[in-house]
């Protein structure tokens, strides 16, 4: 058994095998956007590790589980994301959790390449106690969910608001889709 094993590196969780079997192939095994299929892929699957993201449900821009859970069960229309809603939730939920890793990962990475480039810091000041906090506390503000966005009430609609409304639609070539 390779977890028995000293020095052995640990077992992959249940959300790398299944990113592994059922999302790599396009966003890559370590979620930077650049999977087998990516090259032929428009528009290019999602950098996890950049931890942007398209549809958010938050104030601070980091997904909620259910954002993410939702995106898995519908897919993302006008790309390659299908739907996984064949999926049980519990697996769904093990995916989500391997997706906050890898943009942990990145945020990191991130931070430590500025940390290095803007301050000037080594890899031995790094290491640091006060310093692993200091990172720890950024990973942790882009990877935990902030409050959910209030969605302001729509005033009832009005025959300026109706023209203006269809200026913007020419105006954006709306219907040229």
């Amino acid at each position: 058994n390779r977890a028995q094993e000293p020095g052995a590196a640990p077992l992959p969780s249940l959300g790398q095998k299944l990113f592994g079997q059922h999302c790599a192939g396009c966003h890559g095994v370590t979620g930077d956007g650049n999977g087998l299929a990516a090259p032929f892929i428009f528009p290019k699957p999602r950098n996890f590790l950049l931890g942007k993201y398209k549809l958010v449900s938050t104030e601070n821009s980091v997904p909620s589980e259910a954002d993410l859970d939702s995106l898995l069960v519908r897919g993302m229309p006008g790309s390659a994301m299908p739907s996984w809603g064949h999926l049980s939730r519990a697996d769904r939920a093990a995916i989500v959790g391997e997706v906050y890793r890898l943009t942990a990962i990145g945020a990191r990475e991130r931070y430590v390449a500025n940390l290095k480039e803007q301050q000037g810091l080594t890899d031995e000041d790094i290491k640091a106690a006060d310093v692993q906090e200091e990172i720890a506390a950024y990973v942790k503000s882009r990877t935990t969910p902030g409050q959910a966005a209030a969605v302001p009430a729509i005033a009832p609609s009005d025959a300026p608001a109706v023209t203006r409304g269809k200026e913007h639609f020419a105006k954006q070539g709306c219907a040229s889709c």
